[in-house]
Protein backbone atom coordinates (compact mmCIF):
# COMPACT_ATOMS: atom_id res chain seq x y z
CA UNK A 1 0.00 0.00 0.00
CA UNK A 2 0.84 3.68 -1.03
CA UNK A 3 1.31 6.41 1.80
CA UNK A 4 -2.43 7.17 0.53
CA UNK A 5 -3.71 3.52 1.54
CA UNK A 6 -3.94 2.50 -1.86
CA UNK A 7 -3.77 -1.26 -2.75
CA UNK A 8 -0.38 -1.42 -4.98
CA UNK A 9 -0.34 -5.62 -4.23
CA UNK A 10 -2.44 -8.55 -3.68
CA UNK A 11 -1.48 -11.87 -4.27
CA UNK A 12 -2.92 -15.38 -4.44
CA UNK A 13 -2.93 -15.96 -1.20
CA UNK A 14 -4.75 -12.80 -0.28
CA UNK A 15 -7.35 -13.79 -3.01
CA UNK A 16 -8.00 -17.52 -1.47
CA UNK A 17 -8.42 -16.09 1.79
CA UNK A 18 -10.68 -13.19 1.36
CA UNK A 19 -12.58 -14.20 -1.60
CA UNK A 20 -11.50 -10.96 -3.68
CA UNK A 21 -9.67 -11.09 -6.35
CA UNK A 22 -6.58 -8.53 -7.62
CA UNK A 23 -8.71 -7.18 -9.99
CA UNK A 24 -11.07 -6.21 -7.25
CA UNK A 25 -8.83 -4.57 -4.76
CA UNK A 26 -5.74 -2.65 -6.58
CA UNK A 27 -6.11 0.57 -6.77
CA UNK A 28 -8.74 0.56 -4.23
CA UNK A 29 -8.03 2.14 -0.49
CA UNK A 30 -8.46 -0.18 2.17
CA UNK A 31 -11.36 2.39 3.45
CA UNK A 32 -13.41 1.76 0.40
CA UNK A 33 -15.12 -0.88 2.32
CA UNK A 34 -13.69 -3.85 0.98
CA UNK A 35 -12.81 -6.01 3.88
CA UNK A 36 -13.89 -4.16 6.41
CA UNK A 37 -11.92 -5.17 9.31
CA UNK A 38 -13.01 -4.82 13.00
CA UNK A 39 -11.16 -5.23 16.21
CA UNK A 40 -12.36 -8.02 19.02
CA UNK A 41 -14.86 -5.12 20.29
CA UNK A 42 -16.74 -4.78 16.75
CA UNK A 43 -15.25 -1.43 16.19
CA UNK A 44 -14.40 -0.52 12.70
CA UNK A 45 -10.60 -0.06 11.39
CA UNK A 46 -10.59 0.76 8.50
CA UNK A 47 -11.67 4.72 8.97
CA UNK A 48 -9.62 5.22 11.95
CA UNK A 49 -6.61 3.75 13.39
CA UNK A 50 -5.64 0.72 11.21
CA UNK A 51 -2.97 -1.42 12.26
CA UNK A 52 -1.62 0.00 8.76
CA UNK A 53 -2.30 3.62 9.51
CA UNK A 54 -0.77 3.07 13.31
CA UNK A 55 2.43 1.79 11.34
CA UNK A 56 2.60 4.22 8.78
CA UNK A 57 1.98 7.09 11.07
CA UNK A 58 4.44 5.37 13.61
CA UNK A 59 6.98 4.27 10.87
CA UNK A 60 7.56 1.21 12.78
CA UNK A 61 6.54 -2.21 12.84
CA UNK A 62 2.92 -3.04 14.04
CA UNK A 63 0.63 -6.34 14.38
CA UNK A 64 -2.97 -7.21 15.56
CA UNK A 65 -5.64 -9.80 15.51
CA UNK A 66 -8.24 -8.17 12.95
CA UNK A 67 -11.77 -9.42 11.63
CA UNK A 68 -12.09 -8.65 7.99
CA UNK A 69 -15.48 -9.59 5.98
CA UNK A 70 -14.42 -12.24 3.44
CA UNK A 71 -16.41 -11.53 0.05
CA UNK A 72 -19.36 -13.97 0.73
CA UNK A 73 -19.77 -11.70 4.15
CA UNK A 74 -18.46 -13.64 6.87
CA UNK A 75 -16.11 -12.30 9.18
CA UNK A 76 -13.13 -14.52 10.47
CA UNK A 77 -9.87 -13.71 12.76
CA UNK A 78 -6.35 -13.08 10.81
CA UNK A 79 -3.52 -12.14 12.90
CA UNK A 80 -1.94 -9.39 10.34
CA UNK A 81 2.05 -7.97 10.53
CA UNK A 82 2.67 -4.74 8.84
CA UNK A 83 6.28 -2.90 7.95
CA UNK A 84 6.66 0.50 6.38
CA UNK A 85 8.64 0.89 3.31
CA UNK A 86 10.93 3.83 4.24
CA UNK A 87 13.62 5.50 2.26
CA UNK A 88 16.88 6.30 2.74
CA UNK A 89 15.90 10.17 3.03
CA UNK A 90 13.20 9.32 5.57
CA UNK A 91 10.51 9.42 2.71
CA UNK A 92 7.81 7.30 3.79
CA UNK A 93 7.02 4.68 0.64
CA UNK A 94 3.96 2.42 1.86
CA UNK A 95 3.32 -0.37 4.11
CA UNK A 96 3.30 -4.20 3.69
CA UNK A 97 0.82 -5.99 4.98
CA UNK A 98 0.58 -9.59 5.85
CA UNK A 99 -1.73 -11.77 7.14
CA UNK A 100 -2.91 -14.98 8.32
CA UNK A 101 -5.85 -16.63 8.83
CA UNK A 102 -6.26 -17.88 12.77
CA UNK A 103 -9.57 -19.29 12.74
CA UNK A 104 -8.56 -22.92 13.96
CA UNK A 105 -6.48 -21.19 16.69
CA UNK A 106 -9.43 -19.29 17.59
CA UNK A 107 -11.98 -21.89 17.85
CA UNK A 108 -9.26 -23.93 19.93
CA UNK A 109 -9.19 -20.85 22.14
CA UNK A 110 -12.82 -20.93 22.64
CA UNK A 111 -13.16 -24.55 23.25
CA UNK A 112 -10.58 -24.22 25.58
CA UNK A 113 -12.32 -21.27 27.35
CA UNK A 114 -15.44 -23.56 27.44
CA UNK A 115 -13.80 -26.29 28.73
CA UNK A 116 -11.72 -24.49 31.88
CA UNK A 117 -15.32 -22.97 32.94
CA UNK A 118 -17.08 -26.50 32.80
CA UNK A 119 -14.26 -27.90 34.55
CA UNK A 120 -14.22 -24.88 37.20
CA UNK A 121 -18.04 -25.30 37.76
CA UNK A 122 -18.31 -29.21 38.10
CA UNK A 123 -14.90 -29.98 40.02
CA UNK A 124 -14.07 -28.69 43.34
CA UNK A 125 -10.86 -26.66 43.94
CA UNK A 126 -9.36 -29.34 46.10
CA UNK A 127 -10.30 -32.08 43.12
CA UNK A 128 -8.57 -28.97 40.61
CA UNK A 129 -5.40 -28.32 42.98
CA UNK A 130 -4.70 -32.46 42.51
CA UNK A 131 -5.33 -32.07 38.74
CA UNK A 132 -2.71 -29.60 38.51
CA UNK A 133 0.04 -30.91 40.62
CA UNK A 134 -0.44 -34.17 38.68
CA UNK A 135 0.50 -32.26 35.72
CA UNK A 136 3.20 -30.68 37.18
CA UNK A 137 4.35 -33.82 38.00
CA UNK A 138 3.67 -35.19 34.65
CA UNK A 139 5.52 -32.32 32.78
CA UNK A 140 8.81 -32.39 35.16
CA UNK A 141 9.21 -36.05 34.26
CA UNK A 142 7.86 -36.24 30.60
CA UNK A 143 10.64 -35.01 28.17
CA UNK A 144 8.39 -35.55 24.83
CA UNK A 145 10.80 -35.36 21.94
CA UNK A 146 8.69 -37.72 19.75
CA UNK A 147 5.87 -35.27 19.19
CA UNK A 148 3.50 -37.23 20.80
CA UNK A 149 0.44 -36.00 23.30
CA UNK A 150 1.90 -33.91 26.14
CA UNK A 151 -0.66 -31.93 29.18
CA UNK A 152 0.49 -28.96 30.25
CA UNK A 153 -0.75 -26.73 32.72
CA UNK A 154 -0.42 -22.62 31.97
CA UNK A 155 0.21 -19.81 34.22
CA UNK A 156 -3.57 -19.30 34.70
CA UNK A 157 -4.48 -22.22 35.86
CA UNK A 158 -5.71 -23.91 32.47
CA UNK A 159 -5.27 -27.18 31.71
CA UNK A 160 -3.81 -27.20 27.89
CA UNK A 161 -3.11 -30.36 25.68
CA UNK A 162 -0.41 -30.11 23.24
CA UNK A 163 -0.34 -32.10 19.96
Amino acid sequence: MNPQRIILYWNKAAEELTGFSAAEVLGKSCRDDILNHIDENGILLCRGACPLLRAMQSRSKTSAKVYPKHKSGRRFPVETHVSTLIEEDGTLVGAIEVFRDITLQEEYRILQEKFNSMLRKYVSDATYSSIEDSLRADKKQRSNPDGGHERALSGRGELHHIF
